[in-house]
């Protein structure tokens, strides 16, 4: 009775070790999936990171044309009062020149 005890816990030892080697397996598995998963995460992360940077560039460069074209809309009225000025001191130079 003994030896058969003994051949059937060495049966039951022997597949306690494969259950163990295919569970150390999975565990592998699963943690070489989760550092992929981490990181496909870290990649966006980053790819978000600099998509929100390049958008707040653009918005800094829709502003700054704006206010360029504030600036050159202020700078062609400036000039046309700044012609009308020297228009007027030439024909106050000039008084003998007709209009």
């Amino acid at each position: 009775n003994a030896p058969a005890v003994e051949e059937k816990l060495g049966g039951m030892l022997s597949e306690l070790q494969i259950m163990s080697k295919s569970m150390s397996s999975l565990k592998a598995l699963q943690d070489a999936d989760f550092t992929g998963t981490a990181d496909q995460i870290k990649t966006m992360g980053n790819f978000y990171s600099k998509l929100n940077e390049a958008m707040a560039s653009l918005a800094d460069s829709a502003e700054d044309a704006k206010q360029y074209k504030e600036q050159m809309k202020s700078l062609n009225h400036n000039l046309g009062s700044l012609n009308s000025v020297y228009g007027n001191m030439l024909n106050a130079m000039n008084p003998n020149r007709q209009a």
